[in-house]
């Protein structure tokens, strides 16, 4: 689960204890809602071996002071891994030690937190 706070706008991902919201600057923070990814936020994933690369946007999403992804993060069974992507870099990243299933998060500054389906890298 991810969550904003409302106030510094500070995204956290939570995967202990679902039942406690978490609080930033002396309030809950709010929960956010995937949504599926659209053309410009279309995740693009590249398979090899048990490396991932994952592109945001067919023609590379804006990395822009007000409008970037903020992070992408690969979610296994037992494990969540989040890359903070900075505004020089390609909204890109790579995972390793990922099994077969997956999903895939993306965080967009200006447009919220997408979720691609679970993939499966044996079909």
């Amino acid at each position: 689960m991810f969550y904003i706070c409302d106030e510094c706008k500070s995204v956290w991902a939570k995967v202990l204890n679902a039942e406690v919201v978490p609080n930033c600057c002396g309030q809950a923070m709010l929960k956010l809602k995937p949504k599926q990814p659209d053309a410009e936020h279309l995740v693009i994933i590249d398979f090899s071996d048990d490396r991932v690369r994952v592109t945001v946007g067919e023609n590379s999403h804006p990395m822009e002071l007000d409008h970037k992804i903020e992070f992408i993060a690969l979610r296994t069974r037992d494990r969540i891994s989040i890359k903070k992507l900075t505004r020089s870099k390609r909204a890109s990243a790579v995972f390793y030690g990922v099994g077969a299933e997956f999903k895939v998060y993306i965080y967009c500054s200006k447009d919220g937190l997408f979720c691609d389906r679970t993939k499966n890298k044996d079909s």
